[in-house]
């Protein structure tokens, strides 16, 4: 089941709002002090064109448009899950996606707070969030919780979640 919580996770990302801030990006003294900039207004509107593919999507997964939902990786996506090196896009993509999209039928997701990091470059941005998911798969009740990481890549295709990164745990029963 944990290669269940990687789409689920990269899914959850899209109820939170955003927030840019700085990826050790060397901002200017004004900008740190709350005075605009251009270089500070170029990742507001990098964070909020991230939040849109995320939000993007999490509606194809629930959609169940596998094939609108890979256009959102990209091609050298590597995910990071509860330990495990999940494989390539194209294996995720098969192995992984019709299993979350089935479970996503029977799923209810919180999500916590949410943050988008963009770098001074403008081409590379993580976003850090919490989340807990209920649901039901294979006959089993699924109540977890975790925390994830997603680092997207900006090019003349625009922003593909890159990387993930999930880590999860099961939440006892009663809590």
């Amino acid at each position: 089941m944990h290669r269940l919580f990687a789409v689920l996770s990269l899914s959850l990302v899209a109820s939170c709002g955003a927030s840019a801030g700085g990826m050790n990006d060397g901002s200017t003294a004004a900008a740190q002090q709350g005075t605009p900039t251009a270089a500070s207004a170029d990742q507001d509107q990098a964070a909020t064109q991230i939040s849109g593919v995320i939000a993007s999507y999490d509606s194809a997964v629930v959609a169940g448009d596998t094939a609108r939902a890979a256009g959102f990786l990209h091609p050298d996506l590597v995910v990071y899950e509860h330990g495990h090196v999940e494989g390539s896009r194209d294996e995720f993509v098969k192995d992984h996606l019709p299993g979350d999209i089935d479970f996503m039928r029977n799923a209810t997701m919180t999500r916590g707070d949410q943050a988008v990091h963009v770098a001074s470059s403008g081409d590379l941005a993580y976003t850090t969030t919490t989340y807990e998911l209920r649901g039901e798969y294979e006959g089993k009740k699924v109540h977890s919780a975790g925390t994830e990481t997603l680092v997207l890549a900006r090019s003349d295709a625009g922003w593909k979640i890159r990387h993930a990164h999930y880590s999860g745990h099961k939440v006892e029963a009663g809590k």
